[in-house]
C-alpha cells in the first residue's frame, strides 16, 4: 500500500500585535490581500500576493517562499495601513 502524503497548503506563522493591528485595519476598510500559490494542487512551495484594488486583483510580480510569504503578506498590510491612517 502507498504511503500517504500529508497535505500542508499554508506554512504556519505567529503575527506579532503590530501585524494583526495592520491586519485589522486593512479588513475594516475593506482591503483585500491574499497568498496565491504559483502551482495548482497541495503543498505548494511558492506563491504570489494578491490585493483587491479597483475591483480587480492585482498579482505581485515577486515570488514568496515558506519563509517569506508571511512577513510580506504582513507587509502590504502596512503600507495600507500608513497610507490610510
Amino acid at each position: 500500500m502507498p504511503k500517504q502524503r500529508l497535505t500542508v497548503w499554508m506554512p504556519k506563522y505567529m503575527p506579532s500585535d503590530e501585524e494583526r493591528k495592520y491586519y485589522e485595519h486593512g479588513i475594516k476598510n475593506n482591503i483585500r490581500i491574499s497568498p496565491y500559490p504559483t502551482t495548482s494542487g497541495p503543498n505548494p512551495k511558492e506563491w504570489y500576493i494578491e490585493i483587491f484594488s479597483k475591483n480587480k486583483w492585482v498579482r505581485s510580480p515577486s515570488v514568496y517562499n515558506e519563509q517569506t510569504i508571511w512577513p510580506e503578506f504582513y507587509k502590504m498590510y502596512k503600507y495600507y495601513y500608513d497610507k490610510y491612517r
